[in-house]
């Protein structure tokens, strides 16, 4: 829909938006600062639209159309309002201000997009194609960058534009959205193979659990809506895929409390000795493994000191490369071949593991294993140290449980309001320090929960309000529903494990899309 009058206006008005649009889209997965010129480009074409509209001839503005999202503008407008409002009791309003300039594109672009003169129509038939070609180039110099650098890559430096947990939804997002019109009917079906064979790899090399969870769920969601869209009068269809979604995820939960579940060694099937004649130091009621093999039996401290020096000329008591316990990594390492930790152990290392002891690789699975392999072999580790009360530092996984309890604190003492918008950081210090955390001070961060998060700022409000937007984006009955549906479903789960609102990447990424896909306008 475009008025008749000033149509010469209106077109470079329409290529205005087409354009900034484009650019938000296309800069999403490569530049916070291009994203961020697209955004602002959107805004500057929002003004002279409204502009345009005030001096318009009365009549020639529908301003049923402008109506059909008015609950989306309310609800944007007072969630957002919301955490101005939490500046009245905010402490830090240096970081309540970052906070909220942060926040600004999660109600800047829906607002610019749901009260604007936008050809809705159009993007349906370009934008989806501008969004997956940005996401499978990012995904192709992902993936040659990396294999092109020297040297084992850590996962996270997979992704050198954005936040790879970021770059991941994306990722899915693109995949889930280019499915959808191939399941649909429209000619997307290589594209979209294209996209999830380079995306599934890129998942892999990043190693993000957001990721790897997202993508089968989404294909479980795909399926069933296909099935719906497919056979709308066979609704034993959709039950039977509701059955088959639910055992697959069932026998995955399943699958990994059984891979998880602590083990302890049997005293019988260990030695009291070493060869040399040291008496062994066996730890029974410890899990801890490394490739299978417990890490507390068959220790000879003294031996396996003696035998470093030997080798090395350095003293085991040290740091490795990486700044962590020598020992330690050495215990690891040999419990990870499978080898005693005494002289024997030691003097069966090659070279190469030497090095890579010293250097400070705690576990050959680090070398043999790649991606989400690796990313598992990590979680079964952080899991089995802290059953056997280890330290959960640095353990990105298990350490939120940590995030989690100093959270319970705040929220015991200020459950109706939240601390203020601009006040998590200092609460989490301070109840860290109440609770006697045992996280170390660089890894006292905050929820990594987006939901828990909005009810420790603000309070149980905009926690409300937050899912009432969401329940507003998938209502209705709207043709393209479906992709609102598979949107908020990424957006929901992936706030379950990140803070997805707290970064400008995650803002832009949720504003733009809760627009597009929440649109009531007709086209």
């Amino acid at each position: 829909m475009m008025p008749q009058a000033q149509p010469r206006k209106l077109v470079v008005l329409q290529r205005c938006y087409e354009a900034s649009g484009m650019l938000t889209l296309v800069a999403m997965p490569f530049s916070n600062l291009l994203m961020s010129w697209g955004a602002m480009a959107l805004a500057a074409t929002w003004l002279v639209d409204q502009a345009m509209q005030r001096q318009a001839p009365v009549g020639t503005v529908d301003t049923a159309q402008r109506r059909a999202n008015r609950w989306g503008v309310v609800l944007a407008l007072a969630f957002f309002g919301w955490q101005v409002v939490g500046m009245a009791w905010t402490e830090d309003l240096n970081r309540g201000w970052n906070a909220l300039r942060i926040g600004l594109p999660l109600v800047l672009i829906p607002c610019i997009w749901w009260t604007g003169r936008i050809d809705v129509a159009g993007w349906r038939k370009r934008w989806p194609g501008y969004f997956g070609s940005a996401v499978a180039l990012a995904c192709a110099v992902v993936l040659v960058r990396g294999y092109s650098m020297e040297g084992t890559l850590r996962p996270r430096d997979w992704s050198p534009f954005i936040s790879h947990i970021r770059f991941n939804l994306m990722v899915v997002w693109a995949w889930a959205w280019w499915t959808w019109a191939w399941l649909r009917g429209e000619k997307t079906g290589w594209p979209s193979v294209v996209l999830g064979a380079l995306g599934g790899w890129v998942v892999w090399k990043t190693a993000s659990m957001t990721g790897a969870l997202l993508l089968p769920a989404v294909a479980c969601l795909l399926g069933l809506g296909y099935v719906r869209h497919r056979w709308p009068d066979r609704p034993g269809f959709w039950r039977g895929g509701v059955a088959v979604c639910l055992l697959l995820f069932l026998g995955l939960a399943g699958w990994v409390v059984w891979d998880l579940k602590p083990v302890y060694p049997d005293p019988a099937d260990y030695p009291t000795h070493s060869k040399a004649g040291e008496a062994y130091v066996h730890r029974w009621k410890r899990t801890m493994r490394e490739e299978g093999n417990f890490v507390w039996t068959c220790v000879a401290e003294n031996e396996m000191a003696a035998a470093w020096e030997a080798r090395t000329g350095t003293k085991l008591s040290g740091k490795d490369g990486r700044g962590q316990s020598q020992r330690m990594t050495l215990i690891r390492y040999l419990s990870s071949l499978g080898l005693c930790k005494d002289a024997e152990g030691v003097f069966a290392l090659t070279e190469e593991d030497v090095q890579r002891v010293a250097s400070g690789i705690p576990t050959v699975a680090e070398v043999r294993h790649r991606g989400l392999k690796r990313r598992w072999n990590v979680i079964r580790f952080e899991f089995w140290n802290y059953v056997d009360g280890g330290n959960p530092s640095g353990h990105s996984v298990i350490q939120r449980l940590a995030f989690w309890d100093a959270a319970r604190y705040i929220l015991e003492r200020n459950a109706l309001w939240g601390v203020g918008t601009g006040d998590l950081d200092r609460s989490f210090q301070a109840a860290y320090e109440a609770i006697d955390s045992k996280l170390a001070p660089a890894f006292r961060l905050r929820a990594h929960n987006q939901f828990l998060t909005l009810v420790l700022a603000t309070g149980p409000v905009a926690l409300g309000l937050w899912l009432v937007w969401l329940v507003w984006t998938v209502g209705g009955s709207r043709p393209r529903r479906m992709e609102a549906w598979l949107f908020v479903f990424i957006l929901a789960l992936s706030c379950l494990t990140e803070d997805t609102l707290e970064t400008q990447a995650g803002v832009t990424f949720a504003g733009f899309f809760l627009a597009l896909v929440s649109d009531r306008r007709a086209g």
